[in-house]
C-alpha cells in the first residue's frame, strides 16, 4: 500500500453496520504506516447514517474532524 500523502479523517459511528470496524481500524493502521496523517473519530451511539446529517448529536465531531483537516487543530 501507498501513502496518500493528504491528512485523513475517518468519522464513524459506534453503532455502524455498514462498514465494521476493525476494516476501518485496519486501514487506519496501514496507512499511518505508510506515512499518512490519519485521525479516527469513533463516535458513540451513532450509527452510518449519523454522521452525514448536521441536525444529529454526531455533528459536532464531525466539525472538529473537518476543523482538524482544514487547518489541525480541533475547534475550542
Amino acid at each position: 500500500m501507498f501513502a496518500l500523502g493528504v491528512p485523513q479523517a475517518l468519522v464513524w459511528g459506534a453503532y455502524d453496520n455498514f462498514v465494521p470496524r476493525p476494516i476501518v481500524e485496519k486501514y487506519v493502521g496501514v496507512a499511518t504506516q505508510t506515512g499518512d496523517s490519519v485521525r479516527l473519530v469513533i463516535i458513540p451511539g451513532v450509527g452510518h447514517f449519523d454522521t452525514a446529517s448536521p441536525k444529529t448529536s454526531a455533528w459536532s465531531s464531525v466539525n472538529a474532524a473537518i476543523q482538524w483537516l482544514l487547518n489541525g487543530k480541533s475547534p475550542q
